[in-house]
């Protein structure tokens, strides 16, 4: 199964992963993301992704 996902949705999987590896862990403790399926019939997916070491949000002064 091939799956698609819009420029928007591979912006914050990659924002997302950037800000773990960088920070070794992010403001949020999940990712939610949807994708399309490539063959037909066309069908949604929604993924939930979860980072067990997330990082308190911090008000910016």
């Amino acid at each position: 199964m091939h799956l698609y996902l819009s420029q928007d949705e591979f912006d914050y999987w990659n924002s997302f992963f950037l800000e773990y590896c960088r920070d070794r862990g992010v403001t949020v403790d999940h990712l939610d993301l949807e994708a399309v399926s490539q063959s037909e019939p066309k069908e949604m997916f929604d993924f939930v992704i979860q980072i067990p070491s997330f990082l308190p949000w911090k008000d910016e002064l």
